[in-house]
């Protein structure tokens, strides 16, 4: 008959087989931001572009502050006189002590030195406070990015009113994303915390993230 035919023999092992599923899921960035404006105004410049990547600080827009400024003005003005005249006042109370310790003046020429001193005072502080909201509402009217992204949206544009909260970019972060995929019923018992995977995107052809 015919000769034996050759074979080959190997140890037969039993190992785990995983197979692999393909599935569709959406890819969202992790860090997402409607920046708005903390204060009314007119836009004057608008250098943030859809499309565009900021860094964190960087402007992407700003608005008019002519009335800002001169409201500024006024208000530096009126502190450099109200503080020539509690410093006058402080002198005047101090010299009016001397006298009042001397018997020389009444005792309401005392107590008008002391109230005048002290309104004085509380003048130079009322002053010094709107200085600062003045100048906070002019930092606030160069609205910057929060933190490194690209914009996505442009809600303004150069000439439009924006309003106090009012939104003006769409920012978002793609340095981290969040992948999201829905699983079918029967593969949800074959799945584990761990197991690899592999996610790719459409925009980014031949790339592959590796994951778990």
């Amino acid at each position: 008959g015919r000769p034996p035919s050759p074979v080959k023999v190997v140890t037969v092992s039993i190992k785990q087989v995983q197979r692999s599923v393909s599935l569709v899921g959406t890819a969202e960035p992790r860090k997402r931001s409607l920046v708005a404006s903390e204060v009314a105004g007119l836009v004057k410049a608008f250098p943030g572009k859809e499309g565009q990547f900021v860094k964190q600080g960087q402007l992407l827009a700003s608005l008019r502050t002519d009335t800002l400024d001169i409201r500024l003005d006024s208000a530096v003005a009126s502190h450099r006189e109200a503080k020539a005249r509690y410093e006058q006042a402080q002198k005047d109370l101090d010299r009016i002590k001397v006298l009042f310790a001397k018997e020389l003046v009444t005792q309401k020429e005392m107590d008008d030195a002391v109230v005048e001193e002290s309104a004085l005072e509380k003048r130079l502080i009322q002053l010094e406070a709107e200085i600062r909201l003045v100048r906070d509402q002019v930092n606030k009217s160069r609205i910057v990015a929060p933190f490194p992204g690209w914009i996505t949206k442009e809600y303004k544009e150069i000439g439009q009113w924006v309003e106090e909260g009012g939104p003006v970019v769409e920012l978002v972060d793609l340095a981290k994303v969040e992948v999201q995929v829905p699983l079918p019923e029967e593969y949800v018992r074959d799945v584990r915390v761990g197991d690899p995977v592999m996610a790719g995107f459409d925009a980014l052809p031949g790339v592959e993230v590796e994951g778990t």
